[in-house]
């Protein structure tokens, strides 16, 4: 599952990289972080505004809260720089 979910962030990013015509390196990680942010800070609270379940990602932002964001964060941009650079790689 959070291959899924990596991937769908990543797609997000992605989007919103080509829409603004981003091609700094520095500034597509930008967006990748943000972008990651803002959608695991609304699963976040949505999932903190009710009562904990069972359910796993209610246990898990009721556990982490926001330290959720900066632990996906730093994962979905650790993945895009390993990305960048193999891509970097396979053109030279």
């Amino acid at each position: 599952m959070d291959y899924i979910f990596v991937l769908i962030y990543l797609c997000i990013a992605c989007f919103i990289i080509k829409q603004f015509k981003i091609t700094d390196t520095f500034h597509k990680i930008i967006v990748v972080a943000l972008t990651t942010m803002i959608i695991t800070g609304g699963f976040m609270i949505y999932f903190t505004s009710k009562k904990m379940t069972p359910n796993f990602f209610s246990r898990w932002f009721h556990t982490v809260g926001w330290s959720s964001l900066i632990y996906d964060s730093l994962l979905l941009c650790f993945i895009y720089c390993i990305y960048l650079y193999i891509e970097n790689k396979l053109r030279h």
